[in-house]
């Protein structure tokens, strides 16, 4: 079985993996399934509202659990548990994740990954070689949003192959926004609905302000009910389902 990973295969079997951050059980975190949720510090991008900045940058402390352990977890879990989340930060930025994942399978537990969707690349041999069993894809915003409200510069057009990609094959997956009104309005929405329009589902979720990378955004006034519905309902037309998250 190939990937993207060089070197000793022997991490393979979890002999220096390591995880940083881990809710042991989740009923949130899989659509349909109980799991168990890790995450991995680092992120290639530096959105402003994000509400895990410690994470994305990769500054710990962190929980440094390893992964034997885990998987000691997951073996007396069968029957409770059925899969693994595997999120950040962005985890494809790991180049054990394919490992892992490979682990996980082994074990007989789906897989899911959150992303940014902004590396295909790094996903590609897990969709490949069947080791991923659903997927949510973060989509920051309209086009030329991107740069604004990541920090950096990003190709939209690799967000877009990621989507792409898992639907040619077969995987399951939801988009996902998170949304402060200084950063995306109601037109901004519309026009990333355009973009990413098709048979998918779409979680809009307001942004959590009681941290935040950017610390200008810290503390304000994230958008009400009234203007998620607003937007939903505006949405819609372009998606399968248009669902507000949290």
């Amino acid at each position: 079985m190939s990937g993207y990973i060089e070197g000793d295969w022997a991490t393979a079997q979890g002999e220096n993996m390591v995880v940083d951050g881990w809710v042991k059980v989740s009923l949130i975190d899989f659509p349909g399934s109980i799991c168990s949720t890790l995450f991995f510090g680092g992120c290639n991008l530096r959105c402003r509202y994000c509400h895990n900045p410690k994470m994305a940058l990769g500054q710990g402390p962190f929980e440094e659990v390893k992964w034997n352990t885990v998987e000691e977890f997951l073996k007396d879990g069968k029957g409770i548990l059925h899969g693994v989340c595997f999120s950040g930060g962005e985890p494809t930025l790991r180049p054990d994740l394919y490992a892992m994942a490979l682990r996980v399978k082994m074990s007989g537990f789906k897989v899911k990954v959150d992303t940014n969707g902004t590396m295909p690349e790094n996903l590609f041999p897990l969709i490949r070689d069947g080791l991923l069993d659903y997927a949510a894809v973060d989509v920051k915003g309209s086009p030329g949003k991107y740069r604004e409200i990541c920090g950096v510069d990003v190709s939209e057009s690799a967000v877009m192959e990621t989507v792409e990609t898992l639907e040619r094959f077969g995987i399951p997956l939801e988009l996902r926004t998170t949304v402060h009104q200084d950063l995306l309005s109601r037109e901004d929405m519309l026009e990333m609905a355009r973009w990413m329009q098709g048979e998918r589902i779409l979680y809009i979720q307001p942004c959590r302000t009681s941290i935040t990378l950017d610390p200008r955004l810290q503390g304000t006034l994230g958008p009400d009910k009234a203007w998620l519905e607003g937007v939903a309902e505006a949405c819609a037309p372009y998606f399968s389902k248009v669902i507000i998250r949290g």
